[in-house]
């Protein structure tokens, strides 16, 4: 029996757009009603299906893939939105593709493959595009604006939500209060560049009753947004698949989203506040250059365009029926390469005339070397960019020098700072070594003792300390002691606290001598004079004077 037959699996297949425009070149099967125990029949070449993340088609498809007996290919109908795959109550968390149940995902473009690649699915997703696209692309070839009625003297906005706007109660809130701001604004403000605007509202969900707009009854499954698209000149909506239909016609759209959600599609104008209403206003009607040109490759990423998706999907159907069958008639598990279908051709599909391509006069009004001159774009343009690119490296170098220069002139003047602070200290030192030179020779200190008939100990400097001195009687024996010298005129007795302790010569006298010295300090310190009379009379004096330094009394 011939395995050739797509088993699909949607209720609603025959009025769908996701499979109105494919059906026709694949003998199928429309599988209206089924339960979770449905088995794919002996002629069944593969199983098809859009509905991968609601019972009870994820659970059929979940199952079938592993049993790995027919192939299963899963349909993506839109673009990634960051509430509906991680903050949707309505579904079983990782119903996304996280991962996909079923062997090949067919992608609407390169960004979603590689983002669902990274899910866990390698060498599943394939790139496709969306089937009921390939109208827009049809009218992109012819030119998206002949048709269009054109009034100079209005700007037509559409704004417009998803099929469902928010996934909770939190999150329709936030789209309502998001549509009301814009609503006061367009109120508030009637015109813009001299043109009148008008506005045109496509909300679902009942919205338009909450914020009290009048609108025509919407209906998502027909052509009639892409009407509405045919005659307005900008669109603003909150993230959903209008946004690559707006691109495809080549206007400039908006994302409204109040939540500021991370974006899986990204768009050049962005309203996350009502601070961002009136400028992304102003830049729609003015359509920059620069923002059209990441609008257009942002489209590159987002969706495939460039060939026929129906094509590329009906090719994709019968080659995985075709290796399917091979593994059946072989007995082998069902295995696909990672890439069943080749790369979209790169070709570029632009109607615009000259006068509308983008350049880099456009990109870059302010810089005055482009579109002034009669030349080619494709040279004067580049001549230009290197001029420019030349005349900015040599700013930089001018820069590079003047910093070089201030840092060699900090450089000298800490070297200046350097020399004076070396030649400070140097000067210090030898004064230093003056002054430790003079007091060693006034004091003589020494570490030998100095012969005197009565020696004088001094052992250490005098400087800043107090001084005490201990006298003993005179020798024994001495003959002379007429006319001794009064050490009292020199001298101020003072008791030695008991708590201090005192210097090892003054312990050591007490231990062998019965009679204590005498204890006394200075009156002032001692000069060198002063020292030198006491020298002269020792002689004299008969008596023993040894100078200590000791601790510092309490």
């Amino acid at each position: 029996m011939n395995r050739n037959k797509a088993y699909i699996l949607c209720p609603a297949a025959n009025s769908s757009p996701i499979y109105q425009s494919w059906l026709p070149f694949v003998e199928h099967v429309l599988v209206d009603e089924y339960s979770d125990q449905w088995q794919p029949p002996e002629d069944c070449g593969i199983v098809i299906s859009h509905l991968h993340y609601d019972y009870p088609t994820a659970t059929i498809l979940s199952r079938l893939t592993k049993q790995n007996r027919v192939p299963v290919l899963v349909l993506a109908d839109g673009v990634l939105e960051f509430r509906n795959t991680y903050q949707n109550p309505t579904v079983a968390a990782g119903s996304i593709f996280m991962p996909v149940h079923g062997h090949k995902l067919a992608c609407i473009g390169n960004s979603q493959a590689r983002v669902v690649s990274s899910w866990d699915n390698a060498g599943k997703c394939e790139i496709v595009g969306l089937p009921r696209f390939d109208q827009l692309n049809d009218i992109r070839k012819k030119g998206a604006n002949s048709d269009k009625q054109q009034d100079p003297n209005s700007f037509r906005i559409l704004v417009a939500t998803a099929r469902k706007p928010g996934f909770d109660t939190r999150q329709i809130e936030t789209v309502r209060r998001s549509l009301m701001d814009l609503k006061k604004h367009f109120d508030s403000t009637p015109v813009i560049h001299n043109k009148r605007l008008e506005i045109t509202w496509r909300l679902t969900g009942d919205l338009e009753q909450s914020i009290g707009v009048n609108q025509e009854p919407v209906h998502v499954e027909s052509r009639q947004i892409l009407e509405v698209l045919g005659q307005v000149d900008a669109v603003i909506t909150t993230p959903s698949t209008i946004i690559l239909e707006s691109w495809l016609l080549g206007l400039p759209t908006a994302t409204l989203d109040y939540t500021n959600s991370p974006p899986f599609v990204p768009t050049a104008w962005n309203i996350t506040a009502d601070t961002h209403i009136e400028s992304t206003i102003v830049s729609l009607s003015s359509k920059p250059e620069s923002m059209m040109l990441f609008q257009s490759a942002s489209m590159d990423d987002m969706i495939q365009y460039r060939e026929s998706a129906t094509e590329r999907l009906t090719y994709l159907i019968q080659q995985m029926i075709h290796l399917g069958n091979q593994c059946h008639e072989t007995q082998t598990p069902i295995s696909f390469p990672d890439e069943i279908l080749p790369p979209p051709e790169s070709k570029t599909i632009d109607t615009r005339d000259s006068s509308e391509v983008a350049t880099l006069a456009k990109l870059f009004p302010q810089n005055h070397f482009f579109g002034h001159r009669g030349l080619k774009v494709s040279d004067a343009e580049s001549v230009a960019t290197q001029f420019d690119q030349a005349q900015r490296n040599i700013q930089q170098l001018h820069q590079r020098i003047e910093s070089y220069r201030a840092e060699l002139a900090k450089a000298r003047q800490a070297v200046r700072i350097s020399d004076r602070h070396y030649e400070f200290v140097t000067d210090q030192g030898k004064w230093l070594r003056g002054e430790i030179q003079r007091l060693q020779l006034a004091l003589r200190i020494r570490n030998r003792q100095t012969r005197l008939e009565r020696r004088v100990r001094v052992r250490s400097s005098i400087a800043f300390q107090k001084w005490y001195f201990f006298v003993t009687q005179p020798q024994r024996g001495s003959r002379r002691i007429e006319n001794p010298f009064s050490l009292d005129v020199l001298f101020q007795l003072t008791p030695y606290p008991k708590s201090n302790k005192l210097p090892a010569t003054i312990e050591n006298f007490q231990k062998h001598r019965r009679r204590p010295p005498q204890i006394k300090m200075w009156k002032q310190p001692p000069t060198h004079r002063l020292l030198r009379k006491i020298k002269r009379s020792a002689t004299r004096a008969k008596m023993r004077v040894r100078v200590l330094r000791v601790a510092r009394a309490a």
